[in-house]
């Protein structure tokens, strides 16, 4: 969530609630007035097609990138009763944190740490390059289809813990490396779907005013500044990595021409 009293109007933009185990998204129900993740996409992204200078632009951008790492992040897509997994307790790798948490930051950080001993860059470049060896299931467009992805992910996964047992806010779960060996791949191609789509629907934003009269702003560069990261309000690896990945699929696709 961005961490500052002055957004907490878009708080509602940062999720979808769906009934528990309804396991569908219907829109009338799940969003009503747009007022969720699949509104916010929409909104910004038409927003996007209009260039402008200034903070404005910079501030519809990063609010993009964010929800679309909101929606690529599957307990944003959860469960009503359970605030998307924030009410279930878990101890994960003996250290107490909620479901949510685990999946925003939990099993990402532990990763980070654990197989590239806490150095960003290398898991960003381990993450590119594997972005760049997969297409199935990456080229989609399709806000809906990512939110069916998420809503797949948390029937059929996230909820269940090492013994197959669903887990509910009634009681506290231990998990460790069972639930952490499978969980840790799901959180990647997340992440990689996630930054190859925005680049490509960015780059899509670019052409647009590319064929306009009005002057196209350079091509991005992967470079990204402490500053930057916190006018974005990004306060987790996830959303980090997925702008990173998003910068570097601008820069191959314009250097690409496709």
């Amino acid at each position: 969530m961005l961490g500052f009293s002055r957004w907490q109007w878009s708080r509602p933009l940062h999720y979808i609630n769906i009934p528990p185990w309804s396991c569908n998204y219907v829109h009338e129900r799940d969003c009503i007035n747009d007022i969720c993740t699949y509104g916010a996409l929409k909104n910004y992204s038409t927003r996007l097609m209009t260039y402008k200078n200034g903070v404005q632009h910079q501030q519809d951008f990063f609010f993009l990138v964010h929800f679309a790492s909101d929606i690529h992040q599957p307990l944003h897509v959860g469960f009503k009763d359970d605030a998307g997994g924030n009410g279930i307790t878990v101890r994960f790798m003996n250290t107490s944190t909620n479901l949510h948490s685990l999946w925003d930051t939990g099993i990402l950080s532990y990763r980070l740490r654990n197989t590239f001993q806490s150095n960003i860059n290398s898991y960003y470049d381990y993450l590119y390059l594997k972005m760049l060896n997969q297409t199935v299931e990456m080229n989609n467009d399709s806000f809906m289809q990512w939110i069916v992805e998420s809503i797949d992910i948390v029937c059929k996964q996230v909820y269940f813990d090492e013994m197959n047992v669903i887990m509910n806010s009634s009681t506290s779960f231990n998990l460790s490396h069972v639930y952490y060996e499978r969980s840790w791949p799901v959180v990647e191609k997340r992440l990689i779907q996630a930054g190859y789509r925005l680049g490509a629907l960015l780059n899509r934003i670019l052409k647009t005013h590319t064929e306009s009269t009005t002057p196209t702003p350079p091509p991005p560069t992967t470079t990204i500044t402490n500053e930057s990261c916190q006018n974005a309000a990004f306060s987790s690896p996830f959303s980090i990595l997925i702008l990173l990945l998003v910068l570097s699929v601008l820069s191959y696709l314009f250097n690409e021409k496709i």
